[in-house]
């Protein structure tokens, strides 16, 4: 069961959940560029979930479009 409905019937007060979605999504991230990383040489890592994955990652940076747009270009 994907982790966001494993979460979505608990009803407990603060914002606990979303923090822990937060988390996982970030998780979920940079084991997605650890993924690209590993198989760069061997394949074309330049997938809609790559791309993905480097918005959520660096979307709310302060320089994250710097960084976005460098590795982008590395792909």
């Amino acid at each position: 069961m994907e982790f966001k409905k494993k979460i979505s019937n608990v009803a407990f007060g603060g914002n606990w959940s979303e923090e822990l979605l937060t988390q996982y999504e970030l998780a979920q991230a940079l084991l997605l560029l650890q993924w690209a990383v590993d198989n760069c040489r061997e394949k074309d890592v330049n997938t809609s979930e790559v791309q993905m994955a480097l918005h959520t990652l660096t979307n709310d940076l302060e320089k994250g479009k710097m960084l976005s747009d460098a590795l982008r270009e590395a792909i």
